[in-house]
């Protein structure tokens, strides 16, 4: 089977480009920069602010899925539940793709979002990744904003419940964007990241991490080692996620960051934690923070493109240890 590497960019990097992308593992040991002056040429924190908040819809949905005809060739998509009703504020998972892709990378994510009762969001970059992994916060922010304002006028969303997701680039956008605009979102999901980078911090979301042992593309030491630790040193309650396999999102790390955000299942010590985000057989493995669990890796869906740098059949006969931490 051909397989598409997507995720991450693939321009020629400058110097500060190598150091944010996260391909200088061994040369940076830190990248996560919090309330530091912004590098020459980046933006200042206005420009990683966004304007829009939930409020009383002024127009009805499309319910399923629909296009959001903002932004002609690179657009995005919005899915509203087939029970979404407007007396009941509903939570919103805002996905970022990885380098290349789209909105329509996300297409598992429908049914999830159907079968619990989720709007969920899933913009495109301006360009073939988010602005702020080449360079700044600019134009991708004002799509965003704009994408938020086009949903919150027609749902009704919980103010309590609003993530702000992504895969790879898209992870490292929505760690550094949602850092900054912590007032807004209320959770932040990172599958797979490379940085963090925010100039300044407002409100302080619950942040949830997966990572694979095994990626190639991004290593596991930038969350592990830098991200992580960096964020739980800023005051952040992290859950870190590490699972046997490379760079992509297998299902159960997708029912997992699903549940926490919900708070579906049992819950450890009062957090928003799922202590069972994967299904290895049909006996409950409830998880704790430290704990392993031993079981096979089921194969990543098909849905999402950046899942596709490793075959189905590898990532099926892999017997991983997965890994749980809290703090």
């Amino acid at each position: 089977m051909q397989m598409r590497r997507v995720g991450v960019a693939r321009a020629r990097l400058s110097r500060r480009d190598f150091l944010r992308s996260g391909l200088s593992a061994l040369a940076a040991p830190a990248l996560l920069r919090f309330g530091s002056a912004p590098e020459s040429g980046a933006n200042s924190i206005p420009g990683a602010r966004l304007a829009a908040r939930p409020g009383s819809p002024t127009e009805t949905p499309i319910l399923g899925l629909s296009k959001l005809g903002l932004g002609g060739n690179r657009d995005g998509i919005l899915y509203v539940p087939q029970t979404y009703s407007a007396s009941r504020a509903a939570p919103l998972f805002v996905a970022l793709h990885g380098a290349g892709g789209d909105g329509a990378s996300w297409a598992s994510y429908f049914a999830r979002a159907e079968a619990r009762g989720m709007v969920f969001l899933a913009p495109d970059s301006r360009s073939s990744t988010w602005d702020a992994v080449t360079g700044s916060f600019g134009s991708d922010v004002e799509f965003l904003d704009r994408t938020l304002q086009h949903t919150f006028a027609r749902c009704r969303i919980n103010p309590v419940q609003v993530a702000l997701a992504g895969f790879s680039d898209g992870a490292s956008y929505a760690l550094s964007l949602g850092i900054s605009n912590g007032d807004l979102f209320t959770h932040l999901v990172a599958y797979s990241p490379g940085f963090v980078e925010s100039a300044e911090r407002f409100g302080r979301p619950s942040i949830y991490v997966s990572h694979g042992a095994g990626d190639s593309v991004l290593p596991v030491t930038q969350s592990r080692d830098n991200i992580v630790p960096g964020l739980r040193r800023a005051g952040y309650e992290v859950t870190y996620l590490e699972f046997d396999g490379g760079h992509g999102v297998p299902a159960e790390i997708s029912e997992g960051a699903l549940d926490w955000f919900l708070g579906v299942g049992e819950q450890v010590q009062d957090n928003r934690v799922p202590t069972r985000p994967w299904r290895p057989s049909s006996r409950r493995h409830p998880l704790r923070p430290g704990q392993l669990l031993l079981g096979r890796a089921t194969a990543p869906s098909p849905s999402i493109s950046e899942h596709f740098l490793s075959t189905r059949a590898s990532a099926a006969n892999r017997s991983p240890y997965y890994r749980v931490s809290r703090q």
